[in-house]
Order: structure tokens, then sequence, then C-alpha cells
């Protein structure tokens, strides 16, 4: 009988790799076999720290994360294969057909149509495990509203940072300025983002992807009067002493939201969660990809990689986990 592995947070800094037989799909379920899924670093050391909030949902918008936070937890939402069996009412044709999959880290998944992304025939799939990232990233750009001209900075050069610099970068601005206070990103950065400039104030718009919302203080002073600060870092349950007084306050800073389980009401007539990813994958196609990829780790490694990514994220920058044995 074939077994699928899955990479399982059992509690806050402890990880084990389970195994479970798998079955035969039933009606409209596919099986997919994974190559490799794409390590979300920010979210998902909230969830090996327990830094999660407990009283709402993962994501209420995937199935195997519609739940508040409970240890032991299948984690994970970037993974790519090739589809090995359908069950009834799924066109056989798919068989062997290449899938991203918004599913855990896990050899193999069971999952219907809804949650999977036919992936071109000649795309890497290792750039294809990107594609929640880039998605992400195309939804802070749609958020944030960057207007012809604006100067832009970027707080935070992880792999969505980056992405949404390299979007922004495509923009015809005065300026985009990048900023992190890890020196391996900035290298990251300029070797990706054409003529990045290094402004330090009069921001009209500023984009925090740091994960720390103690970065929101370094940011407020540098804004330009009536700019705009989106937070598209999730800071799970941080407790921060954020400065929202003078110069906020008389300079009418204007602090945003954006999440990418849900798109902008003002774009929901037109765009829906299809068309956006159909998006972010034609992006995808685009973008220097070999650059982020910084490590393809064995699943049966994690437990010593999210304890090192922990530990030391500048020596990072986007994971894979492989499946290949």
């Amino acid at each position: 009988m074939k077994i699928a592995k899955v990479l399982s947070f059992d509690a806050p800094y402890h990880i084990s790799i389970q195994t479970h037989p798998l079955k035969a799909p039933e009606q409209n379920h596919l099986l997919i076999k994974n190559l490799y899924s794409a390590i979300s670093a920010g979210t998902e050391l909230l969830v090996y720290r327990g830094e999660v909030p407990d009283n709402i949902p993962l994501d209420a918008t995937l199935s195997h994360l519609s739940q508040p936070i409970s240890y032991p937890l299948s984690y994970g939402y970037a993974s790519v294969g090739y589809v090995e069996a359908v069950g009834s009412g799924v066109d056989t044709e798919c068989v062997g057909r290449p899938v991203f999959s918004f599913s855990p880290h896990a050899s193999h998944v069971m999952t219907t149509l809804e949650q999977i992304q036919f992936l071109p025939t000649d795309i890497e799939l290792k750039q294809a495990a990107l594609l929640a990232s880039m998605e992400t990233a195309l939804s802070v750009v749609m958020d944030a509203k960057p207007v012809i001209a604006e100067r832009v900075a970027v707080f935070g050069l992880g792999t969505v940072g980056l992405l949404v610099s390299w979007l922004l970068s495509q923009f015809p601005l005065t300026s985009l300025s990048l900023s992190d206070p890890i020196e391996s990103r900035l290298t990251r950065a300029q070797q990706i983002i054409p003529t990045p400039t290094n402004m330090t104030d009069n921001f009209d718009l500023a984009i925090d992807l740091s994960g720390q919302a103690t970065t929101l203080n370094q940011i407020i002073p540098q804004m330009h009067y009536d700019g705009r600060i989106l937070v598209g870092s999730w800071y799970g349950n941080q407790a921060s002493n954020i400065q929202l007084g003078d110069y906020f306050h008389r300079n009418r800073i204007q602090l945003m939201s954006s999440q990418v389980s849900h798109i902008a009401p003002n774009l929901r007539g037109r765009f829906d969660r299809r068309r956006r990813l159909d998006s972010a994958l034609q992006l995808l196609e685009n973008f220097p990809w070999q650059q982020l990829i910084s490590h393809l780790i064995p699943l049966e490694e994690c437990a010593a990689l999210y304890a090192k990514l922990n530990q030391a994220p500048q020596s990072y920058g986007q994971v894979l986990i492989s499946y290949e044995q």
C-alpha cells in the first residue's frame, strides 16, 4: 500500500514526519504526487513558535486551514506536482498533468479541482512553487494602488517583499526604496530589482512586509504628508507599542491592511480568485526565480530546517521542500 509522508507541527518548536496510507480518490477528488512545496517562512515560523492567535481560522478559504490553530497541525499552501489518480467525476485526461495546489507540506495530497491550478507543461515546477507568494504580492500591489510618479518604499525583503518590489519596479515611479536589516536580502534584491533608490523619507506610499510590528515606528516618521502605509505582514499575536502620536496624527497618515484571502471590494466586480491566480501565474513566468530560491531540503530534514530558519533567517532565501526521494 502506498503511503503519504506529511510534515506535522506537533507543538510549538516540535516537528515530525507522519505517514498515512493512501486510498483511491473519491468522487470529484484527485490524488496529487508532490515534488516540491514552498515554505512561507514568515507565516510558518509563527506557527512553529506558537505565536498564532488561537481564536481565528488560519485561512477560512482553505479547507485544511479553516479552523483556529490546534496542534498537531499540518500546514502549508504552496505545493507542486503531478496528478497521479482521479476519482469519478474528474476527467481521466487530468492524470499526469502538472498542478499547483493550496495544500500542506506532504508527499501526496487528496484534493478537488477547486483547490488546484493546472500549470503550463513548460514551466519549471520549482518556479511554480512560488505561485501562492506571487498571488499574495499581486494582492498587496492591488491594495496599495501605486500612482504614477509616487515615491514608494518596501520594508521587508523576504520572498513576498521581493516579489512586491519586483512588481512595483514595473511602474513608472519617481523612486522605489527597499529596506531590510538583513544584508543578504538587500544583496539579493539588488540582483532582482533594476535600479532601486535609497530615499529615507517623504514616501507617498510605504508597504510593510517585515513581519515585525515595531517596523511601523520606523516607517511613520518617514512618510510624506497624507502618505499611505499598507501592512501586508501578519504579525500573529505580537504585542507592540506603535507610536500614533503627533507625526502620525498631524500628517494625516493613512494605515491600511492587505490580506490575500479576500479581494478588495472595489475589485470584486471584475476580479475573482481564479482571475487573480491566473494573473499571478502569468507574472511568475517572467520573474527571475532562480535568484530567489536558496535551498532545496528533503522532507526528512525539516525538523532541523525549521529550527535553523528560526535561529538564523539571514542564512536563507526561499526554501523549497523536496519529495523526490
